[in-house]
C-alpha cells in the first residue's frame, strides 16, 4: 500500500486504525499526519460526550498537516 501511495506523486492521507506505519523495510519511512484520540465511538450520547470531552486538551497537538481522529459516528 505504501508503495502504491508513493507512485500516485501527490500528497494523500492514509489512515491506519490499529497502529503507526513507521519504516516497513524498504527504506521509505511515512510520515504520520493523522492519529487516533480515541476508542470506537457507539450511537449513544453518553459516548459522543465522553469522546468530545477527551478532545478539548488535544487541540493544541493537531495545526496545519497534524490531526487528531476522534473516530467518527455513521448517520442515516
Amino acid at each position: 500500500m505504501m508503495n502504491a501511495l508513493y507512485a500516485a506523486g501527490r500528497p494523500i492521507v492514509f489512515s491506519f486504525v490499529n497502529g503507526v506505519p513507521a519504516n516497513h523495510g524498504n527504506g521509505q519511512e511515512m510520515l504520520v499526519i493523522w492519529w487516533r484520540t480515541t476508542g470506537d465511538i457507539s450511537d449513544n450520547w453518553n459516548s459522543m460526550i465522553d469522546i468530545f470531552d477527551r478532545q478539548k486538551d488535544l487541540a493544541r497537538y493537531a495545526g496545519p498537516g497534524k490531526w487528531n481522529d476522534p473516530d467518527m459516528l455513521e448517520v442515516g
